[in-house]
């Protein structure tokens, strides 16, 4: 992928979880050819509930978090003394559960809970957007029950393998995986997809 573009993508990313924010610097550095990325954390609101579910409304948001995250990338580009400080890129991600029929079929009892996350990516210049959903995994009974019961999957999480905070860390997949796959590179792939608008050549000809 060659994307025409400064050294440094400068990106605003919509959290200040820095499990979030490293997952999108990797992600969109590979979606944009190992690009340089520097990425600040900035926390935009999701306006959802705390454990969102279903694919609308974590995509909401995400998308929340992305509108709020390109309002502050303007006001500080506007206060920025020179280009180098100005942002080029914003991103969000927000992670959500949805109930499966644990026997994959279309009519059989939601009796699985699933983890997935959306993530979004916003060119400042043009203002197109990409967005991209992870895979999935299903969840413990254990931590799916605690989710059921009204808990936010990271405090489940932590519940349940007697870690504090496992959000900002390795996540609940990194739990389940022995540290295999951490949260952040979880969320490498999404970030990655959701800039396929942006890639020079097929991306930029297509998508825009």
């Amino acid at each position: 992928m060659a994307v025409s573009m400064s050294p440094t993508i400068r990106l605003l990313v919509g959290s200040s979880n820095p499990v979030k924010l490293e997952g999108a610097r990797r992600g969109v550095s590979l979606g944009m050819s190992n690009t340089h990325v520097l990425a600040t954390p900035y926390n935009a609101p999701s306006n959802v509930s705390e454990q969102p579910f279903g694919d609308c409304e974590t995509l909401a948001g995400a998308l929340n978090r992305l509108k709020a995250t390109h309002a502050e990338a303007l006001r500080r580009n506007d206060l920025a003394q020179d280009d180098a400080e100005m942002f080029d890129f914003v991103a969000s991600i927000e992670g959500g559960c949805a109930w499966r029929a644990a026997d994959g079929s279309e009519g059989g009892p939601k009796d699985a809970l699933a983890c997935f996350a959306w993530a979004t990516v916003q060119d400042l210049k043009s203002g197109v957007v990409g967005r991209s959903r992870s895979a999935e995994f299903v969840l413990p009974a254990s931590i799916a029950q605690r989710v059921a019961d009204g808990e936010e999957l990271g405090p489940a999480s932590d519940a349940v393998f007697g870690t504090v905070d496992i959000k900002r860390g390795g996540g609940t997949i990194g739990a389940l995986t022995n540290g295999t796959l951490t949260r952040a590179a979880y969320y490498e792939q999404p970030f990655l997809l959701a800039c396929l608008p942006f890639v020079e050549g097929t991306g930029r000809e297509l998508y825009h």
